[in-house]
């Protein structure tokens, strides 16, 4: 055996020699552990750390899985997908979600998209007007908004005023309908829990905005 055979078995056998960082050899391309980890910590993209070593973003990510590491976007994934259920379970609110993660909208919205099945807005629009209607304080709905109470007040005040007007205009036609379809007043008056007067007002609103249309 020559020296150089000699040196090369011993540094393979001998647990004293020093650890050198593995790298991938099945490609010309190749990046140590260590040093992808170290980018991927500092934010550095796949595409980027790339274009640093001279290889596709395909290739870089390849690299991520065989040392068993996660890009940012995977991290966060990661974290949204845990956080995410508990957030929508106390009801929170698309300002108090943005505190709490210091993410971009955008992408809490995406999060929303794929895994609730809905666009976001309409999904935080909707949870917004569970809240404002529900019995809690303003003080405990303020803290799920993540906005303050002056704010929640404005709000529940516009929004009790928008159900109320709704709640009124679909009592005003079914009154009308049952009115039109023959049902005596004093029944209508029974099954709406409202006033003979009441119906006696819908139905000259009725026969005065169908003089003004004619």
């Amino acid at each position: 055996m020559n020296l150089l055979s000699f040196n090369r078995n011993f540094a393979l056998t001998n647990n004293s020699a020093p650890k050198k960082e593995l790298l991938f050899t099945g490609s010309p391309a190749k990046i140590a552990r260590y040093k992808l980890e170290e980018l991927l910590n500092q934010g550095v993209s796949c595409e980027k750390i790339g274009k640093m070593y001279n290889m596709s973003t395909s290739m870089v990510h390849y690299f991520v899985d065989l040392y068993g590491l996660k890009t940012n976007t995977r991290k966060t994934t990661d974290f949204l997908d845990k956080k995410m259920p508990i957030y929508i379970s106390l009801q929170y609110g698309l300002k108090r979600i943005l505190k709490e993660t210091e993410l971009t909208s955008d992408r809490i919205n995406r999060w929303i998209e794929k895994n609730i099945k809905e666009k976001a807005q309409i999904f935080f629009e909707r949870e917004r007007k569970k809240l404002l209607l529900s019995n809690l304080s303003n003080t405990e709905v303020a803290e799920k908004l993540g906005v303050d109470v002056a704010r929640v007040k404005v709000l529940r005040r516009a929004e009790k005023h928008i159900v109320g007007d709704y709640a009124k205009n679909e009592r005003y036609g079914r009154v009308l309908n049952l009115w039109k379809s023959g049902m005596s007043k004093e029944d209508i008056a029974k099954k709406f829990d409202i006033s003979i007067a009441t119906i006696n007002r819908y139905i000259r609103e009725y026969k005065k905005n169908s003089l003004v249309k004619k």
